[in-house]
C-alpha cells in the first residue's frame, strides 16, 4: 500500500493549487537518528520539521537492527493510512434554526446533536469565567464540567 506523506487529516478540503510536492511515502533513515530507550525506538527524522516517534518495542528492543525498526515503523504508517482511507470523513451538521445539543437530566450532560458544533466561546462570564454559546443556549464551564445554562 502507498500513502502520501503525512500532512493532516483530510476534512474534505481541496488541495491548493501551491501544494508542495509530495516526497517518498515511507520513512527513509538517512539522515536519522534511531535511538533506544528502555523498550522504546526513538525515530529522529533527519529533517527537522518532521516530529519525533517513539515506537514501543518491548525488551527485546537490543536485538532489533535499525533496518528492523525502520521496517516496523513504515508498517505501522501503512497501517494508519489504511485505517484513515476507510474512514467516512462525512461530518453531519444540524441544519441553522435546528437544536444543536440536547441535555440529559439522568447523567447532568449536554451532548451534541451532530459531529459539528455553530457556537461562540468568550470570557463574558461572572469573573471572566469562559461561556459557550450554542444556539439559544448558554453553557459555562465550572469545575471542568458544563454547567446548566442561565435562564
Amino acid at each position: 500500500m502507498c500513502r502520501p506523506p503525512f500532512r493532516g487529516y483530510d476534512h474534505g478540503l481541496e488541495e491548493p493549487d501551491n501544494a508542495p510536492e509530495q516526497a517518498d511515502p515511507h520513512f527513509d533513515r538517512s539522515g536519522a537518528k534511531i535511538t533506544r530507550e528502555g523498550g522504546d525506538a526513538i525515530i529522529d527524522h533527519a529533517d527537522a520539521k518532521v516530529a519525533s516517534a517513539r515506537v514501543v518495542m518491548g525488551p527485546g528492543i537490543a536485538s532489533i537492527s535499525d533496518a528492523d525498526i525502520v521496517e516496523m515503523y513504515n508498517e505501522i504508517l501503512d497501517a494508519q493510512w489504511g485505517l484513515l482511507q476507510q474512514w467516512n470523513k462525512t461530518v453531519v451538521e444540524e441544519p441553522p434554526g435546528e437544536k444543536q445539543i440536547d441535555y440529559y437530566e439522568d447523567s447532568d450532560q449536554w451532548v451534541p446533536r451532530g459531529d459539528v458544533l455553530r457556537c461562540i466561546i468568550d470570557d463574558a462570564g461572572p469573573n471572566g469565567e469562559v461561556t459557550i454559546h450554542i444556539g439559544d443556549q448558554e453553557l459555562s464551564l465550572s469545575r471542568g464540567r458544563y454547567r446548566r445554562p442561565r435562564n
